[in-house]
C-alpha cells in the first residue's frame, strides 16, 4: 500500500484529507513565544489578528525529524511505501527534513520504500500535485508512476496572490522601506507568484 503524506502549507481541508486517506504532518507557527501546530490553529483568528503584529512577526518552524521518523517507522512496520509531496524547499526545510529522516528509517529497515516530491510552490498550487498523487495511487499505479504524477503536476499548475499592503513584505526583507512606504502610500501592491520555488514578481 502507498502511504500519500503532504504537510500543512498545502490547505487541504482536514476532513477532506481524511476521506481521501491522504496523512498530513503539521508545520509550526511561533506567535509571541507560543508554538502552534498550524494543522490545528484557528487560522481565521490568526489572519484577523495580524495586523497587529507587525512589529513581532509570527515566525514558522518545519516538523521536526522525529515526528518524520516515526511516521516512517509505522509504514516500515505495516509493509507500506510513503510519498511525500511537500512545500517549495527553497522556502522550508520541511523537504529535506523528510528525505533525513526516510534515510535513517531505510538504514534500520532495509525493504522499506519513500519517494518525495517537491512541489517548488505552497498552498493551493501543492495541493494540486498532491490530488494529482491521489488519483495515481487510486489507479493502482506504482510508487515511481505516482510520484512522476505529482512531479507532472508541478508543471501545470501556477497561483497568483497579492498582499493588501507592502508592510509584511518591507518587514520579511523582500522589498525596500522605501518602496514599501510608496506603494502603501498610493496603494499600488504587486501581483506576485511562486516561480522555481520562490515568490517573485509576475513579469
Amino acid at each position: 500500500m502507498i502511504k500519500l503524506l503532504t504537510d500543512s502549507v498545502a490547505s487541504i481541508p482536514a476532513q477532506d484529507a481524511r476521506d481521501a486517506g491522504i496523512d498530513v504532518i503539521s508545520l509550526y507557527v511561533n506567535d509571541g513565544g507560543v508554538e502552534y501546530a498550524d494543522a490545528t490553529m484557528d487560522l481565521d483568528a490568526f489572519y484577523a489578528d495580524l495586523p497587529s503584529k507587525v512589529d513581532n512577526i509570527p515566525t514558522s518552524s518545519q516538523p521536526s525529524q522525529h515526528e518524520f521518523e516515526e511516521y516512517f517507522e509505522r509504514a516500515a512496520a505495516a509493509g507500506d511505501e510513503v510519498l511525500g509531496v511537500f512545500i517549495s524547499s527553497k522556502l522550508s526545510g520541511t523537504f529535506d527534513g523528510a528525505l533525513r529522516a526516510a534515510r535513517a528509517v531505510h538504514a534500520r529497515n532495509i525493504g522499506f520504500k519513500a519517494s518525495f516530491v517537491n512541489t517548488y510552490s505552497t498552498g493551493w498550487d501543492q495541493a494540486f500535485c498532491v490530488w494529482a498523487a491521489h488519483d495515481a495511487i487510486k489507479a493502482g499505479k506504482s510508487l515511481d508512476e505516482c510520484a512522476k504524477a505529482a512531479a507532472d503536476a508541478v508543471q501545470r499548475t501556477r497561483f497568483l496572490f497579492s498582499p493588501t499592503n507592502l508592510t509584511f513584505l518591507q518587514k520579511g526583507g523582500r522589498i525596500g522601506a522605501a518602496k514599501a512606504l510608496l506603494g502603501n502610500i498610493i496603494q499600488i501592491v504587486p501581483v506576485l507568484t511562486v516561480r522555481d520555488g520562490l515568490p517573485v514578481d509576475v513579469a
